[in-house]
């Protein structure tokens, strides 16, 4: 059994008691469920609304959603439907491009409110599942985890007479992400064909 609970500024989100069924290389089973139970698209409305993120092409915002008949709840209720129904799919993204410090632009992406909103669901539910196969070294993307404590790790590196470091990037690394390896990769670990249809669908990339 698996459990935890998500926090952010204000929105907290109990995770429920999960069943899981171990497969070959330790894939776990994920009720499709558990990513739109009630509570669990709703927090991650709160979650993503915190971002303040812009309308993407329907040009519906947060004010727009929370102003409808129903509000809320009748649009968390209608990416319930459409995840169980299994007929979701991600909305056109609506294309801008963000100016670089070499004058350079750097084409970016905003999507319409429901697509990070279940996004974001999937995420809740997922990311402990992956949390649990980093190292203690790591700080990149992780859960509680910034760049400052980054920073405070290479400090007591160096207090501790470590002195070399070795810094790389990557160049344009998400454009060049091999898709069909990265999911290769989820399979190892999540065992459930919906959720990975939902994440083939393009929620994450």
């Amino acid at each position: 059994m698996i459990a935890g609970s998500v926090c952010a500024q204000d929105v907290t989100l109990e995770l429920p008691m999960t069943r899981i069924f171990l497969g070959a290389f330790g894939a776990i089973f994920i009720p499709p469920d558990r990513i739109y139970r009630e509570d669990v698209p709703g927090c991650a409305y709160r979650l993503v609304r915190q971002n303040k993120g812009a309308p993407g092409v329907d040009g519906v915002g947060f004010k727009a959603i929370e102003a409808r008949d129903g509000g809320v709840e009748a649009f968390v209720r209608e990416i319930q439907e459409s995840l169980r129904d299994k007929t979701y799919a991600p909305s056109a993204v609506k294309r801008t491009y963000v100016p670089k410090p070499d004058g350079r632009k750097r084409p970016s992406g905003i999507p319409t409110i429901r697509d990070p909103v279940v996004k974001m669901a999937a995420l809740l539910i997922l990311e402990p599942i992956f949390e649990a196969d980093f190292l203690d070294c790591s700080y990149g993307f992780r859960l509680d985890r910034s760049a400052n404590e980054a920073l405070e790790a290479i400090r007591q590196g160096i207090s501790e007479g470590r002195t070399a470091v070795f810094d790389a990037d990557l160049k344009g690394y998400f454009d060049s992400i091999p898709h069909d390896k990265l999911v290769s990769c989820l399979r190892m670990r999540v065992a459930d064909g919906s959720v990975l249809k939902l994440i083939r669908n393009g929620i994450f990339f």
